[in-house]
């Protein structure tokens, strides 16, 4: 019997990036021509969120992308702190548990938050502190939000999701402001051109995330956005 799965000659490959190295299959989607060509990716987002994150912080990511950004998250909040990963796509999430423990991140937990039967809530990582929910899905932020309303709540992160759609962000915005946080857009250009690599190769012409980065309102975090329109 001849085996002919064209699976069985698929290649990791391993980008050496501003934060580590980070593995994953050949694939044709933005993250890995982003690590690939410039190693890194969507540095912006980086450059916002580092800056509101102190050592011994508490991440909560959603949708892990490899891990391309849970490296970077992982060094900021340093070992007093922690990374919840949860990814729902079980192939992605054993790249982001290969790329865990090729940069020995002990301070990263992942988990697998889809299977046929159920899916993980973000109230079920029972946290003790918690800074930051970062969504990086589009349009998953609401059904987040309602798996995640204790901790929430509970602690008040910043919030920090991508936008899908006009009439998906409206009950995203919505959702969030019923919680009691304001609203601030953040646009975030896939190209960097002062990227890791040095390339001035745009691959991404024009393209950006439409982000939110959100606060609660007791947090006085008005003025660290002046830059920033509210909505």
């Amino acid at each position: 019997m001849q085996v002919t799965n064209n699976s069985l000659h698929v290649t990791p490959k391993f980008w050496k990036t501003l934060y580590g190295v980070i593995n994953a299959v050949p694939d044709e989607n933005a993250v890995t021509c982003s690590l690939e060509n410039y190693g890194e990716w969507v540095e912006n987002e980086l450059d916002l969120l580092t800056e509101l994150l102190q050592e011994g912080a508490t991440v909560v990511e959603v949708g892990s992308e490899y891990g391309a950004h849970t490296l970077c998250l992982s060094q900021t909040v340093g070992s007093g702190g922690e990374v919840h990963v949860m990814e729902s796509d079980r192939l992605v999430h054993l790249q982001l548990c290969a790329n865990i423990a090729l940069n020995s991140l002990n301070n990263v937990y992942a988990y697998l938050s889809s299977n046929r039967k159920r899916e993980m809530t973000v109230d079920e990582l029972d946290l003790g502190a918690f800074q930051l929910l970062k969504v990086n899905t589009p349009g998953a932020l609401v059904n987040v939000l309602t798996g995640g309303r204790e901790l929430v709540q509970k602690h008040k992160p910043y919030i920090y999701f991508r936008l899908s759609s006009p009439q998906q962000a409206q009950k995203e915005v919505a959702a969030l402001k019923a919680l009691g946080y304001r609203c601030w857009s953040h646009m975030a250009y896939l190209y960097n051109p002062e990227n890791q690599a040095s390339n001035q190769t745009n691959y991404f012409p024009g393209w950006a995330h439409q982000n939110i980065i959100a606060a609660p309102l007791e947090s006085g975090m008005g003025a660290d956005f002046e830059h920033l329109r509210e909505i």
